[in-house]
């Protein structure tokens, strides 16, 4: 007897979060999900297969022809559910694998970061080591020029010291930061492994499913004789339909019509003309009463067709935002209102520039709009009313020479994207502890044309 294999639903999850393989795994457990249902669908219909031609035609051999073509048809459709089951899990093991590559690739994109930020620590530690050589013999001399027109060489040398060790320290933070994104892309890329293990054995389990499964169609053709070219699964159903009450109909009045004699015949065609009438004027005066309701109802149903689409267009494609406050001057004015793509970061990642819309974490229920600086894996760095990323100095026209305040250093982690408003000087954004970085998530979308006033009409930039 055929037994079901005891698969049970199972649902992959990474040891650390990342939305990139995350899209991965939710196709991978669509698919595993259908593998399994399918596989205990071919499992129990085998075993209900076997019952009846092991253990129930022996006993009655006499009903051989009655239970022919169900049987074919039930094992045509067990076959149907091996092979759905043996492709949806080979899908599987594709979405893992490449689930793993997409691990591994971003496992080497960190370690170029690291190598990069290691190989500028080595450096600033040889400066730091001559400027430390060149104080210590300074201070041994103890040359001092007390002119006000010349600096104490020892002062300089030492201010350079402590920038030198201001920097190596940024950079070993930012390399600690980049060594724990490694260690937590190692522990994804050895589950993603032991997982895919798991389901290239599982394939080779639905493999010998549908090597039985076409073992066990080509016992019943054979047991049957029964031509395999006939058997339909979808015609199956609709053969044993019973038929429709037209049919019916019609065939009792072929029937009884031969018994009736002329004269019954013209009266019967008499009676059914008067009916006939009779049912056309009732169905005149109920069309003049619906009429008037028909029409308002044909409307009620445009009226409400109308607000389900503008819903789902709000929710989902592109909603009006309205700008309280001054964070987006000059770019943004109080009082404007825009059009926001909601639709549009389901294809594409938010860009640097953009400028979006986002639930505020500071304040739930509210949101922010703001522009998004810097983007995962990105090195933001904000200095002397600078903004630097990547280390390159940033020419934001949109600020019309305002300098932006604060300092920060800091690594933007995978999913993560750090925004500020154009008013440098009157936004709260992710210089603020309580803001910080935004979630993708949080993102609701990308705010790209004003429609009012309608003079300040156009495309944002």
């Amino acid at each position: 007897m055929v037994k079901d294999s005891g698969s049970t639903w199972k649902q992959y999850k990474l040891p650390y979060d990342n939305p990139a393989i995350e899209a991965f795994l939710t196709i991978a457990n669509n698919a595993r999900n259908q593998a399994i249902g399918a596989e205990n669908s071919c499992c129990q219909a085998m075993t209900e297969n076997e019952n009846t031609t092991i253990g129930v035609l022996p006993a009655f051999p006499q009903m051989k022809d009655s239970f022919g073509t169900g049987v074919a048809y039930s094992t045509k459709s067990l076959l149907l559910s091996a092979e759905a089951a043996y492709q949806a899990q080979s899908s599987v093991c594709k979405t893992l694998s490449q689930a793993l590559d997409t691990a591994c690739q971003q496992k080497e994109v960190l370690r170029k970061k690291a190598d990069s930020i290691n190989k500028e620590i080595a450096e600033l530690e040889i400066e730091a080591g001559r400027l430390r050589a060149s104080f210590a013999a300074i201070a041994d001399k103890k040359q001092t020029d007390n002119s006000s027109n010349t600096a104490n060489p020892a002062a300089i040398e030492a201010k350079k010291l402590l920038s030198c060790l201001e920097k190596t320290y940024n950079k070993h933070e930012i390399s600690t930061a980049l060594n724990n994104k490694i260690a937590k892309t190692d522990a994804n890329i050895e589950y993603l492994a032991a997982e895919l293990a798991e389901a290239s054995e599982y394939q080779n389990q639905m493999e010998g499913l549908l090597n039985r499964a076409n073992d066990e169609w080509k016992r019943i053709i054979d047991l049957f004789k029964i031509d395999p070219d006939s058997i339909n699964p979808k015609l199956f159903y609709q053969k044993d339909a019973e038929p429709s009450s037209t049919e019916l109909v019609v065939n009792n009045t072929e029937a009884v019509a031969p018994a009736q004699t002329e004269n019954n015949m013209q009266a019967e065609q008499v009676g059914t003309a008067e009916v006939s009438e009779h049912k056309k004027q009732k169905k005149r005066e109920r069309k003049k009463r619906t009429s008037i309701w028909g029409v308002i109802w044909d409307y009620i149903k445009l009226i409400i067709l109308a607000v389900l689409i503008a819903l789902v267009l709000r929710a989902y494609v592109v909603d009006i935002t309205h700008v309280e406050g001054t964070s987006m001057q000059p770019t943004l004015q109080n009082g404007d209102n825009l059009l926001t793509a909601k639709i549009v970061y389901l294809f594409n990642a938010p860009q640097r520039g953009d400028i979006v819309v986002l639930h505020a974490p500071d304040a739930p229920g509210e949101n922010y709009i703001k522009r998004i600086i810097a983007i995962p894996g990105d090195e933001i760095q904000i200095t002397n009313g600078n903004v630097y990323i990547n280390g390159e100095l940033q020419r934001e026209s949109y600020l019309q020479d305002a300098e932006t305040t604060g300092e920060i250093h800091t690594l933007v982690p995978e999913g993560y994207y750090f925004v500020m408003g154009d008013n440098r000087g009157d936004s709260r954004d992710s210089r603020s502890e309580s803001i910080g970085l935004i979630k993708q998530s949080d993102i609701i979308g990308k705010a790209f044309l004003r429609i009012y006033p309608f003079n300040s009409f156009g495309l944002l930039e």
